[in-house]
């Protein structure tokens, strides 16, 4: 159980110092904040030191670490497969519609009037893009 308990605040402590890593590597720092915060509130619950029951009421239940193990199997498992055996080899959408998505919110910066900027939409809804249709 010292075992558990000591990988729960390693863990955690890993936890901040990737926040602080990517903290100070990437521009972006939602994700580096997110993860700091996350791991600030496993520290403040208790972490590894969180007293636990000396016993169970149920012997039979599927928990959060059933649920953590499978899901890294199904990752480990799925993820080479769909890298090397794709479902669709290409794929239409979202990929294609992304520079057109930013360029017609580049457009609709530019309208400075409501008047302007409603036409726009109205424009906007009445054009068929190709390649944007569903899969």
């Amino acid at each position: 159980m010292v075992i558990i308990r000591l990988l729960i605040q390693g863990a955690i402590a890993a936890a901040f110092v990737l926040a602080a890593i990517s903290a100070v590597l990437r521009q972006r720092k939602v994700l580096a904040l997110t993860g700091g915060l996350l791991a600030a509130v496993a520290a403040l619950l208790g972490g590894g030191s969180t007293p636990l029951p000396k016993e169970v009421g149920s012997h039979y239940g599927i928990g959060f670490d059933w649920f953590l193990l499978d899901l890294l199997v199904m990752t480990i498992v799925f993820v080479p497969v769909e890298r090397f055996w794709p479902l669709q080899r290409r794929r239409r959408g979202s990929a294609r519609c992304l520079p057109r998505l930013a360029w017609f919110a580049h457009c609709s910066r530019r309208e400075s009037t409501p008047a302007h900027a409603q036409a726009a939409r109205e424009r906007a809804r009445h054009r068929h893009l190709p390649g944007c249709g569903r899969y």
